[in-house]
């Protein structure tokens, strides 16, 4: 732990020391810059403003007239679906494709943790708004004790950038809210009057302009996906801007160019939900910049880039001869897996924590003694590997762990673990573990069969007793036929 540590510092004291050198030259660059160009280009850019604030008022005026339509068909099927809930509460037999079709809408079934459980829109869901969004999740626990129907303005759908109108509205027992998303794509008057055509239009015809982006509740563009290069700031910027309602601008480099991002309020007269005010993001290249900054500036990104590069290969190899020894104390040889030694210690990591609710899949191999002595032992180590590989493959979340303790035994630790998702996860491991196990080549006719034992702990004092609950489970398993699990109930201590 502590070459792991040592590795950690070196990592930071390196990568802070250049950051620290290249924020101090190019904030000395852009205060220069920015007092050489600032009378040329600040008429030009209240120009663009003013467009762009003309844009966004005709928009407003044309979306203002939508809204009041499309809000009262989504009020009245929001109703129709309340009265759908109280004489079929089980979501599970809701033909949500066809109710999706048949109101025009898109359907998104919220839990009491704001976590999209059912829906038309396989792709959503899973999504969960208490970790993506922190504002919009608290907004819909006032939502959903208020118990009454609530219909946004305009806004953007996460993750395909689409312009949408949300509604929400609580069930009549608020365990659940039900979202209705109002696709405006296919609208005439959406598409005379979109946000896309109006950027389009300003990057044309201001040529210093590279980008226009309109930015929703969210702090996220209309219409389009977030790129992968999009600002740094644009967060904090856009939190900022719709709390002073004053333009900020802000400087970010992008494939070795410095642009301004500018971030513009707008309040829009006539919608009076989250999505009344919104902020539009110009982003805009200096072409007035002279030679020599220019020329300093290239030679200022070369040395940052050759210093990163220096940093990182000195990093590698002392990371490299100080990890190694540590590696062998805490990692299996075989699989890479994390041993026992590893658990031990991120098990005492968990106990320090006020609140844990952890839970324990414990993976077996039946019969493995027989199997391991039909296939012998390299092949039985690959057999090991493929498992290895496989539960690390399934298990990807930060609070989630796999271990490898004994010959064919192997542990999986997840932090946050709802008791509801116990069952699924242990039947989808026995799956997914069966199914590669059969498509290797190695294994095609190899009768091999897997036992999981559950175990759950709600609480820091019972994590001591983790594993030892887990494996009365697995012993359990084993007693049934092959392929199968079990989950350790406190009225079997």
């Amino acid at each position: 732990m502590m070459n792991l540590s040592y590795r950690m510092r070196l990592f930071i004291a390196l990568f802070i020391s250049a950051l620290i050198l290249l924020t101090t030259i190019l904030t000395i660059d852009y205060h220069r810059l920015k007092k050489q160009l600032l009378d040329h280009h600040e008429t030009y850019m209240e120009q663009v403003t003013e467009t762009v604030m003309f844009a966004m008022d005709s928009i407003d005026r044309a979306y203002n007239y939508m809204d009041q339509e499309i809000g009262i068909q989504m009020e009245e099927e929001s109703k129709a679906l309340q009265k759908k809930y109280k004489k079929n509460k089980d979501f599970s037999k809701w033909e949500f494709d066809e109710l999706a079709e048949e109101i025009g809408m898109d359907i998104y079934i919220l839990n009491d943790e704001n976590e999209i459980i059912y829906s038309n829109v396989e792709a959503d869901v899973g999504m969960d708004f208490e970790a993506c969004c922190i504002t919009l999740n608290d907004m819909l626990h006032e939502r959903r004790e208020d118990g009454g129907i609530f219909i946004d303005g305009i806004d953007r759908e996460q993750e395909t950038g689409e312009a949408k109108k949300y509604s929400y509205t609580a069930t009549g027992d608020k365990k659940y809210l039900i979202e209705l998303g109002f696709s405006l794509k296919n609208e005439l008057l959406f598409q005379n009057f979109n946000f896309s055509s109006v950027t389009e239009t300003i990057v044309d015809e201001f040529s210093k302009i590279e980008d226009v982006s309109v930015l929703n509740y969210g702090g996220k563009p209309y219409g389009e996906k977030e790129p992968k290069d999009k600002p740094k700031v644009r967060r904090e910027a856009f939190e900022e801007v719709r709390e002073t309602k004053e333009i900020l601008e802000v400087e970010q480099e992008v494939q070795g160019v410095t642009y301004t991002y500018r971030y513009i309020p707008y309040e829009s007269k006539n919608d009076t939900s989250n999505t009344q005010t919104k902020v539009v993001e110009l982003m805009y290249n200096n072409e007035n910049m002279d030679g020599e900054i220019h020329d300093n500036f290239k030679r200022m990104l070369i040395h940052y880039f050759i210093y990163v590069l220096i940093i990182a290969a000195a990093s590698y190899l002392l990371a490299s001869l100080l990890a190694k020894p540590l590696r062998l104390a805490y990692y299996d040889r075989l699989t890479s897996l994390k041993n026992r030694a590893s658990y031990d210690r991120n098990m005492a990591k968990l106990q320090k924590k006020k609140a844990v609710k952890t839970g324990m899949f414990l993976v077996d191999i039946d019969r493995f003694k027989t199997i391991n002595a039909s296939l012998g032992r390299e092949k039985s180590d690959k057999l090991l590997q493929l498992i290895a590989d496989r539960l690390s493959e399934l298990v990807k979340e930060d609070e989630s762990e796999v271990y490898r303790f004994g010959k064919d035994e192997f542990v999986v630790v997840m932090e946050n673990v709802e008791e509801s998702d116990l069952e699924y996860t242990a039947s989808k491991l026995i799956e997914e573990l069966d199914t590669s196990i059969k498509e290797d080549p190695n294994f095609i006719h190899l009768d091999a069969s897997l036992s999981v034992g559950v175990a759950t702990a709600n609480e820091s004092t019972q994590l001591p007793n983790l594993y030892e609950h887990a494996e009365f489970a697995l012993m359990e398993a084993k007693q049934k036929e092959t392929h199968h699990y079990h989950i350790y109930s406190n009225q079997e201590s």
